[in-house]
């Protein structure tokens, strides 16, 4: 693997460490919305490395109780979600019935449910007999999924991270964690990528 890539996995666990860390702050302070200023950053990424068409289906149903991202044509959905690991199974277990309740399965063969921390979620047999697949993903899985994906796949997604950051829609992140690693620019430098935060930590390299 190349340089480039190596400097964009790096910076890519980096942030996905930052975001990480601002969903459970933001929990503790009982602040559960968390994971809302993150669906569209998930589903962008998600639809790069797949190739899926996800829509972030909180804009047209006016926040849908139980997905928030699906693609019709690949019969694929997603629920993302911030709630820490003592909730998992009562959250999980809940949209597994509202899911089956709604008859969604008429459209939505695949439902993922996406958790923004590193632990996951081991499935305890809620998901058996079950006439759809149910995954369990988080940002480890993610970042195994971008380490696989192509060279131009991990480019694009440091690209969505970076846009993301610096137009503003995850700049709560930043200042919740109060980091001093403000995402600036990229460079060659010396025949290698570097990857150049505003105030001043240095590189991620």
């Amino acid at each position: 693997m190349d340089n480039f890539n190596l400097s964009s996995l790096d910076c890519i666990q980096k942030w996905f460490n930052d975001i990480s860390e601002y969903v459970k702050k933001q929990n503790n302070k009982g602040y559960f919305d968390a994971a809302k200023k993150c669906e569209d950053l998930f589903c962008d990424l998600l639809n790069t490395v797949y190739g899926w068409d996800l829509d972030n289906l909180n804009y047209t149903k006016n926040n849908s109780p139980i997905i928030d991202l699906g693609d019709y044509e690949h019969s694929v959905c997603v629920q993302v979600t911030s709630c820490q690991d003592k909730s998992k199974k009562v959250k999980i277990e809940k949209a597994i019935r509202n899911f089956k309740e709604k008859n969604m399965e008429q459209d939505y063969k695949h439902i993922i449910v996406f958790m923004i921390d590193w632990a996951g979620y081991q499935d305890v047999g809620l998901t058996e007999n079950e006439q759809f697949e149910v995954s369990f993903w988080c940002l480890r899985d993610m970042m195994s999924f971008i380490e696989s994906a192509t060279e131009q796949k991990q480019k694009r997604c440091v690209d969505i991270i970076q846009a993301y950051f610096m137009d503003g829609l995850l700049l709560d992140v930043k200042r919740e964690i109060n980091d001093k690693t403000f995402f600036a620019e990229k460079t060659i430098l010396d025949g290698k990528f570097q990857t150049y935060f505003a105030y001043g930590l240095g590189v991620c390299a």
